[in-house]
């Protein structure tokens, strides 16, 4: 599956892939150069037990982030993030 996102906007959120039977071998792909940014004590983004995503393309980061921007954990085999 692969998920599009066409503009350069700012997206204000978080992004979390935790659930295999829902997010295995996603791709997420930022054509325009989207930005992913929140203010968060949390990850921006967890990949966590999931196989085979890849994040493509998408500029992240974000004011008060205390923890890692992208976090990737457990068994997460594939992983790709460009």
């Amino acid at each position: 599956l692969i998920d599009r996102v066409l503009d350069d906007a700012v997206y204000e959120e978080t992004l979390s892939l935790s659930r295999p039977s829902k997010h295995a071998n996603l791709t997420l792909e930022a054509v325009g150069g989207a930005t992913i940014r929140a203010k968060t004590k949390d990850h921006l983004i967890t990949i966590q037990e999931v196989p085979g995503v890849t994040v493509r393309g998408f500029r992240v980061g974000g004011p008060g982030c205390e923890r890692c921007l992208i976090h990737v954990g457990g068994k997460c085999p594939g992983a790709l993030l460009e």
